[in-house]
Order: structure tokens, then C-alpha cells, then sequence
């Protein structure tokens, strides 16, 4: 008798077998740490033939097991063959013959005792389940840590479940959403046209407006659809909503920049083109640019721009735009149009924030009435020039004539003394007039001539200056000091230098009633060393304070009259060089005793630095 024959019955025994070769559950019996007995649903579940099953060791059928998992099948052997009564079901997962993996569920019983015992072991296979759970776990996962909104409702439209992120868009926790439809934060009938869309539909998408359980509003992108059983019943509806409030007002910010650039873009009378790449077509444009053609925006885009402004076939020869993108630099140009209009054309490159070039902008700006000015202007001043040369020539021709007239004059011995001292009075207004004619000449010829300074030797334009004046009066003796050291003796200027100097000594002598004119001049360099103080005093009558206050206002603010055109020349000459020109008195606090001029000029740098060395 086999040891798993009924030992008094062996019809019974059969019928045992039948039925647990009957059974769907895996049947197997182990006495003394071998098998005794397997069923054919056990067999079919291990891919194990039954001829080779019976008589194998615990060790050897449990080595089908992980190892985690052998170890703690073993001890559940060990423990129930010991008489230990073990509850419940026990889960492993087993590797068949063919190689796959199985999901079993496992309850062992002992019947009998000591050596007798037999283990009875009931197996099921759930693999099925296995993977289901774990599928219904995975999802579980998802939908608990979803950064995404989660719910879950029941075909009615009641919440079932809702995830973390859910509850913190919408504010309500889980007690208090639970069986509430969404209806409250989206209103009953953006609800209702919801579920209405998953009736005929069997979906639904869209950004609807809702409101948190605080009442803030926000703007929810939904997507619902359900989830059916086999029969197709819908067992549960899923939603996913995701909170557009931040980018639909960032994106209505935007609108509302763009359309901010946009008016600001078409208030500018420049014409603004935007192009993409060399072929020129327009890409945008602003409203000036669309009017000076009598078109709309949208008739340019796409347009190339020497077709629409120039008539042509071609880009234009020296296109500033071509060259910005040929160069990457900005670029500038003029362009006249066969309309007869002057266009100031820039190109600017426009780079992405990766520094690639991604087109180019154009403005164009009208010039044609600015440059008809300018021409106008530019005759009008030759003429003018023209005028001012030939008034000047032939006025001081006739002044020196009529001198010289007098000169002869004077000189007749029969003349009577009150007629010589009225034919002086006339030669000095006379000289006086050819002065002021040349002071205005030069006056013209400092406001329009460009700048260009260079080293200028002040001594030896001193020289020449006092000799000048010398000349200019020649029945007055002149005591001159010059003191300019060697670190002063060079300064920025140019030969309006001359005329300046020239035209404060000439005051100096004009206006001292002695027969013995007496100017100092000093120098020094004035503070960090770019500039120096040149010093110019008189034993003249002086300014008093009202008057030199009025000549220094109308330096200040335009000249007027005819008198003290000379320092205005002095003004002028002293602005071209970057410097200054002030009057103060020779004594402090008494005009009476002469006037002092200070000129302030740039100093020549290699001389700046050079040791003070007063020349003899």
C-alpha cells in the first residue's frame, strides 16, 4: 500500500485522487521531507510531469523559489511538520520549466503526528490576480503622487476620490468633496455641458473657469473621459485638470505688451520693416511704412521691399539692410527712390539669445525736405559768404581810401588846429569801423569753420600780437611784460588765437587815456595740469560792475549792438578751444584801476609736464 492509500478502504483512496485530480487548486501531500502525492493541477502549474514530481525532496521542489522566498517556504515546512498550526495563505513566486514566472498562493496543513505527519499543501495560481494588483497598484501610484489634479467620480458625476495635487488646486479636502459632484468650483452649467459631452461623445476637453473652495477664481484645463468594464457600463469617470490661471494671464499680458509695441511701432513716423533672411521679403511693418505706400500691413508682408519702394527686380545696390546681414554690424546709407523722395535707410541685425543671427530691422526715415532744407540753407550761406566777402572788401577798400584822404589832409600846414583835431577824430572812427568790419569777418569765419586744434606756440603769437598792437596806435608808447614759463608756453588753438589776444590788448590801448599804455601778462597752469591761465591786465579805465556784468550777459546770451564786438570774439574763440574767458579787477574792489581778462586755454600735454622755466 502507497503512502498515500487509504489504509482500510482502497475505493476510497481512488476517490480521493479523482477528486483532487479533479480540482482546478494544486493538491500536494509531503511526509518525511519528500512528496507523496501531486495533483495534475499542481503539475500543470510547475510544467513538472508527475512521474518525476512524486518522490522529490522539500529542498529540490523549493529551489524553484527565490531565495528570500525558499528560506521562508522551508521554515513553514519545518514548523508545520513539528505540529505548529499555520493560518493563512502564503504568496510566492515560482519559476516553471519553461522559464516563466508564476504567482502562487500557498496554505499548509499537518495531519497526523511524529513520523506519521503528513504535510497538506492547497496551491492556487494567481498570477492573474498578481498582475492585476500590481497593475491596479501601479495606477494607484500615478494617480496618488500625479503632480497633475486628479479625481475620481462615479458615473453619475459624484466624487469618488481625489489625489494630493486635486485637493490643492481646488482647496477641498477629502472628507468634504467626497460625494459632491464638481459643480461646486465649475457651476452647475459648465458641469452639465461636461457630462453632456461624455454622453455623446465619450470624452471631453477644454479650459473652463472655476472657482476654489476659498472663492479665488482660476482657469482649468479639463479632461475627462470614463472608464468602462468589459460590457462597456462606465464604472467610473477620471478627470485631469491642469491650473492655466498663471499662463493665460501671462499670455493676456503678452497680448496686451504686443499690442502696447504694436501702437507704440505704428505711432513712429520712421517706417520700421522687419525681415527674416536675404531674400528681402517683409516680415512685419509698422503703419508709416504701409501708408507711404497708400496699402495695408497685411498687403506687405511677404513683399519684397525694392519691388514695393524702388520699382525693381533686385535688391538695391548698397542696401543697408543686405549689408547688416552680410556684416552682422549695423549699417546706414542714403537712398533716393524714383519718386524723387531721400530715404535715411538703417540696417540693424537682430540676434536670438543664443547671439545666432534671425533677421534684420530696417528704419527709413523721409529725409527729402530735411535735405531741400539743408541745400537751401547751404546756398543761402555761399550767398550770404558771398555777400559778407565782397561788403567786406570793398567797404574796407573805401574806409582805407578815405584814411589815407585824411592823412593828406591832416598834413596841410595851413590847416588850422580845431580842423586837425576834428580830421583825427575822423581817421580814428574811421580805423574804428575798418576794426569792427574785420572783427565781424573773423566772428563769420570762427562760428562756421570746423575745429582742429593744434600746438600753438603762445610766446611767439604774443610777439606778433604786440607788435600788431604797436602798429594799430602808433602815438602811444606800450610798456608790455611778458611772463609765460616754459611748462605754459604751448597751448590747443589755431589762428583765431591771434585775433583774440589781438583784440584785448587792442582795448587795453583803445581805451587808456594815457600817452603810456602799460599791460602785464602772466601765466600758470591751472589745476590738474589739461589747462592754463593766461593773464591779461591794463591800467585802463576798468569795468565798473554794471557794465561788466552787461558785457558778460551779452556774451552770455547773444551779442547785441556794436560795441565790445571784440571780446564776443574772444567768447567765441575761447568756447572753440574748450576754455573760458573772465573779466575781473586789476584791484579787487576799485574798476578804477584797470581791468584784468583771464583766458583760460588747453594746454599741449609734452609741455604741460615740463619744468617752469620763465623765458628772458
Amino acid at each position: 500500500m502507497s503512502d498515500f492509500e487509504h489504509p482500510n478502504d482502497r475505493r476510497a483512496t481512488e476517490a480521493l485522487r479523482a477528486l483532487a485530480d479533479s480540482s482546478p487548486l494544486g493538491y500536494v501531500l509531503i511526509k518525511s521531507g519528500r512528496v507523496i502525492y501531486a495533483n495534475k493541477a499542481l503539475c500543470e502549474m510547475l510544467e513538472i510531469p508527475p512521474d518525476l514530481i512524486q518522490g522529490m525532496q522539500v529542498h529540490e521542489l523549493t529551489s524553484r523559489l527565490g531565495p528570500g522566498e525558499r528560506e521562508t517556504a522551508l521554515d513553514g515546512y519545518s514548523r508545520a511538520a513539528a505540529g505548529e498550526r499555520l493560518n493563512g495563505w502564503w504568496r510566492y513566486t515560482v519559476s516553471r520549466s519553461s522559464g516563466s514566472l508564476i504567482t502562487l498562493s500557498v496554505m499548509a496543513t499537518a495531519v497526523g503526528e511524529g513520523e506519521d505527519a503528513v504535510i497538506q499543501t492547497i496551491v492556487e495560481d494567481i498570477t492573474e490576480r498578481a498582475r492585476h494588483e500590481e497593475k491596479a497598484q501601479l495606477y494607484n501610484e500615478i494617480f496618488s503622487n500625479s503632480i497633475e489634479p486628479m479625481a475620481i467620480l462615479s458615473p453619475e458625476g459624484a466624487y469618488l476620490q481625489q489625489n494630493a495635487s486635486h485637493q490643492m488646486l481646488f482647496r477641498y479636502s477629502d472628507n468634504e468633496i467626497a460625494g459632491m459632484s464638481p459643480a461646486i468650483h465649475l457651476g452647475h452649467d459648465c458641469f452639465s455641458a461636461i457630462m453632456a459631452e461624455l454622453t455623446t461623445n465619450g470624452r471631453f476637453r477644454g479650459v473652463v473657469s472655476a472657482r476654489a473652495r476659498n472663492g479665488s477664481p482660476i482657469q482649468v484645463d479639463v479632461s475627462a473621459f470614463p472608464v468602462r468594464d468589459s460590457e462597456g457600463h462606465v464604472r467610473q469617470i477620471v478627470t485631469i485638470s491642469h491650473d492655466m490661471t498663471e499662463l493665460i494671464q501671462t499670455q493676456a499680458a503678452l497680448k496686451q505688451s504686443e499690442r502696447e509695441k504694436q501702437l507704440i511701432f505704428d505711432a513712429l513716423d520712421e517706417h520700421v520693416n522687419l525681415y527674416r533672411d536675404r531674400g528681402m521679403r517683409l516680415a512685419a511693418c509698422n503703419q508709416a511704412a504701409a501708408d507711404s505706400l497708400g496699402l495695408s500691413k497685411d498687403q506687405l508682408i511677404g513683399q519684397h521691399c525694392y519691388r514695393l519702394w524702388h520699382g525693381r527686380d533686385a535688391p538695391c545696390e548698397d542696401c543697408p539692410v543686405l549689408k547688416a546681414f552680410e556684416t552682422s554690424a549695423a549699417q546706414h546709407g542714403i537712398v533716393h527712390t524714383p519718386d524723387g523722395r531721400t530715404w535715411s535707410i538703417r540696417g540693424q541685425p537682430v540676434r536670438d539669445e543664443t547671439g545666432a543671427l534671425i533677421g534684420a530691422v530696417e528704419v527709413t526715415r523721409d529725409i527729402t525736405a530735411q535735405v531741400h532744407a539743408e541745400r537751401e540753407l547751404k546756398e543761402a550761406r555761399e550767398r550770404a559768404e558771398f555777400y559778407n566777402d565782397l561788403m567786406v572788401h570793398d567797404i574796407t577798400n573805401i574806409h582805407q581810401g578815405v584814411v589815407m584822404a585824411l592823412e593828406l589832409a591832416q598834413d596841410t600846414a595851413s590847416l588850422p588846429p580845431m580842423a586837425k583835431d576834428l580830421l583825427a577824430r575822423a581817421i580814428e572812427q574811421l580805423q574804428r569801423g575798418i576794426r569792427l568790419i574785420a572783427n565781424v569777418r573773423r566772428f563769420s569765419q570762427v562760428e562756421v569753420e570746423p575745429i582742429a586744434l593744434r600746438p600753438v606756440d603762445l610766446i611767439s603769437t604774443m610777439t606778433a600780437v604786440t607788435r600788431f598792437v604797436k602798429s594799430s596806435f602808433p602815438s602811444k608808447e606800450f610798456d608790455i611784460s611778458v611772463d609765460i614759463p616754459q611748462n605754459c608756453r604751448e597751448v590747443m588753438a589755431d589762428d583765431f588765437l591771434f585775433d583774440a589776444l589781438a583784440n584785448v590788448f587792442h582795448n587795453s590801448a583803445k581805451h587808456d587815456s594815457s600817452t603810456r599804455v602799460a599791460i602785464e601778462v602772466t601765466a600758470s597752469v591751472h589745476g590738474d595740469g589739461d589747462f592754463m591761465n593766461l593773464r591779461i591786465a591794463d591800467h585802463g579805465p576798468g569795468f565798473d560792475p554794471e557794465r561788466r556784468d552787461l558785457i558778460l550777459s551779452r556774451l552770455e546770451h547773444g551779442y547785441r549792438g556794436t560795441s565790445g564786438v571784440g571780446l564776443v570774439l574772444v567768447k567765441y574763440a575761447m568756447e572753440r578751444y574748450g576754455g573760458q574767458l573772465d573779466i575781473t579787477d586789476r584791484v579787487v574792489g576799485d574798476p578804477t584801476q584797470g581791468a584784468v581778462i583771464q583766458l583760460r586755454l588747453p594746454l599741449a600735454r609734452q609741455r604741460a609736464s615740463a619744468p617752469d622755466s620763465t623765458p628772458s
